[in-house]
């Protein structure tokens, strides 16, 4: 998802939906950048990229998404390694 941005190649571009663009008015969702998750029914949508990505996308502080690639990379290994 940090990828996804800047990084990954124009058949990646809708790949994720915006929060954004699901709504006509404002919401905390959308005004704070968030990714729409879709809705899943079976183990292959709740393990597949389109559902995670999103997920995890939103769970992440602020600041942290604002690092550089490798910062981001790093800080996200603690903090997977240190919370389990």
């Amino acid at each position: 998802m940090s990828k996804y941005h800047n990084l990954l190649p124009t058949s990646f571009n809708n790949f994720f939906t915006p929060t954004k663009t699901i709504h006509s008015y404002n919401t905390r969702a959308a005004t704070n950048e968030l990714y729409y998750i879709p809705r899943v029914r079976t183990n292959y949508g709740i393990f597949n990229i389109r559902f995670n990505g999103p997920k995890m996308w939103n769970s992440v502080e602020e600041h942290v998404k604002q690092l550089s690639f490798n910062s981001f990379k790093d800080k996200m290994k603690d903090y997977y390694i240190t919370s389990y």
